[in-house]
């Protein structure tokens, strides 16, 4: 039978409860057991779910109980459980929402989701909570095994599945050409010298040169923008040389019938090096050429095949699209669109998830599906980002969220960041500086803030009525994998630096083209 530890944090206050549910359970570790918690300060429920989603423990339940929240918490033992019958069976995690409003049921499972792939219970009393489930798990790729009504109580189990890891493509060996030094120059300006270089030599090889911090980011954007090939980086003292290989024709590969499926010709057969058929779509169109190599890759048998594509960029979106679903690259000439690949022969999932973007050309796996422009620092503004973007990512959407100007504000933390080195900045730097606010809790309302007391009245109600506020919301959004990318020509023209801003986990540093590419083969994009 399994003893019940009881913890009694009735009258205190917040971080309290969950400290002393820490220590108990961490005296527990060794064997594992039961943990009864009361308590009634407002926030434990929040906390004491996001204990143990950060402890590994299982909420069983959370409930009122006579003017406060009794938690049932199952603590695993971290002894090691083998024996000689096999592992044992665990209990399915059980997620309790009650008395949670929308979205938080969502939010919760989404966050689970993402590091606890398999079967997990879910109970809510939300009346939006299943239709919202249903949704999720669509979006998301779940199963959901069952679901129980019991009035206003839906008791559901869902399959998360697990997330695919991908791995990178081959490295192609760099050819020598034009170089472009743009050390010195900042975001956009290396990208810019780089695409009007590319408007007046189709085709051609070039090395640019930067030391812009944003530019490693930028580059590769604006290559899959383009239809360019980044073919080799280096380290050219303090600066990244990146050595492109320019498409055919500049402007973006139009797509007419981007859901056509074309059938490949038939292959003919050949004995030299190695080829054993060769696939000759010159004289289509670059979408029909990119949709028939996907049609190869998932119906051909294995064999060693020869494609030859109308030009550079559908060159270089066929060998993504092969590299993706698990087919081996041999060689690759984007000048000659040409190249060579060792089909494996089995049926591939993963080239019938492989997304095209608006000119056809295979998007990133990294590629957002929702883009947030960031420019205000009203608190409603980013209270609106953020709600935005924690829905987008529970949903299962990839999001960018892009802070550029004011914007950057929400980022700064409220202490330096020790792990970043002091950087130089103006007097008038400083000063623009002290002037702004600092980090998201010193954001002010744009409209009937009166001097501070409206952003306190919203603070007051939005506790009362149990929503979060603006700092939990990009927490949340940091856990939930939410890409924060600040603009580094806004820190330099307003004196933010690094150590400046708080270490979110997703935090990324570039510039405008990684926005522009991200807006522009997302499904979603809004400004605030």
């Amino acid at each position: 039978m399994t003893t019940t530890t009881t913890v009694d944090c009735r009258g205190m206050a917040c971080p309290e409860p969950v400290l002393r549910t820490a220590r108990a359970a961490k005296q527990l570790a060794a064997q594992g057991g039961m943990l009864e918690v009361l308590a009634d300060d407002d926030a434990f429920p929040a906390d004491v779910r996001s204990w143990c989603r950060s402890a590994g423990a299982a909420l069983i339940s959370l409930e009122p109980r006579g003017g406060a929240h009794r938690a049932l918490i199952q603590v695993a033992s971290k002894a090691p459980a083998a024996s000689a019958s096999g592992p044992v069976q665990g209990a399915v995690p059980l997620l309790d929402f009650r008395g949670k409003q929308c979205p938080e049921p969502v939010l919760g499972l989404a966050r689970h989701a993402r590091t606890n792939p398999g079967l997990v219970e879910v109970v809510a009393d939300d009346p939006a909570f299943r239709p919202d489930l249903e949704a999720w798990c669509k979006n998301a790729g779940a199963v959901l095994e069952d679901v129980t009504v019991n009035g206003a109580l839906v008791r559901a189990k869902v399959r998360v599945p697990a997330r695919r890891v991908t791995g990178s493509g081959p490295t192609v060996r760099a050819v020598a050409g034009e170089v472009l030094d743009c050390r010195g120059k900042q975001c956009p300006e290396p990208v810019l010298a780089l695409a009007r270089f590319a408007r007046a030599n189709p085709g051609a090889t070039v090395d640019v040169l930067a030391d812009d911090p944003a530019f490693d980011a930028d580059v590769e954007a604006w290559c899959r923008s383009a239809g360019a090939s980044a073919i080799a980086r280096t380290r050219d003292g303090g600066a990244l040389r990146v050595t492109v290989q320019l498409a055919q024709r500049t402007g973006p590969m139009r797509v007419s019938t981007p859901h056509a499926v074309v059938t490949p010709p038939p292959a003919l057969t050949l004995v030299p090096d190695g080829v054993e058929a060769r696939f000759d779509w010159r004289g289509r169109s670059a979408d029909e050429a990119v949709a028939a190599v996907k049609q190869l890759g998932q119906m051909t048998a294995a064999m060693t095949a020869e494609l030859q594509l109308p030009d550079a960029a559908s060159t270089q979106a066929a060998v993504k699209l092969l590299v993706a679903g698990g087919h081996d690259l041999v060689t690759v000439d984007t000048q000659a669109c040409r190249a060579i690949v060792k089909l494996s022969g089995a049926p591939s999932a993963e080239l019938a998830l492989v997304r095209t973007d608006a000119t056809g050309l295979v998007r990133s796996p990294d590629s957002p599906d929702c883009t947030l422009l960031v420019l205000h620092n009203d608190l409603e503004t980013l209270l609106a980002a953020m709600l935005v973007a924690n829905g987008a990512a529970a949903s299962g959407m990839k999001v960018l969220v892009f802070f550029t100007f004011w914007g950057l504000n929400a980022l700064r933390g409220d202490q330096p960041n020790a792990a970043e080195k002091p950087a130089k900045v103006s007097f008038f730097q400083r000063m623009f500086k002290w002037m702004m606010p600092k980090g998201p809790r010193k954001l002010q309302l744009g409209k009937l803030n009166f001097g501070g007391a409206g952003s306190k009245i919203m603070g007051s109600i939005m506790k009362q009525q149990n929503i979060n506020d603006l700092p939990q919301l990009m927490r949340s959004a940091d856990e939930l994998g939410v890409r924060f990318v600040a603009c580094t020509m806004s820190m330099s023209v307003m004196g933010i630096t690094k150590r400046d801003l708080h270490p979110y986990s997703t935090l990324e540093y570039a510039g405008v083209a990684t926005f522009v590419d991200a807006a522009r083969n997302a499904e979603m994009s809004l400004v605030f």
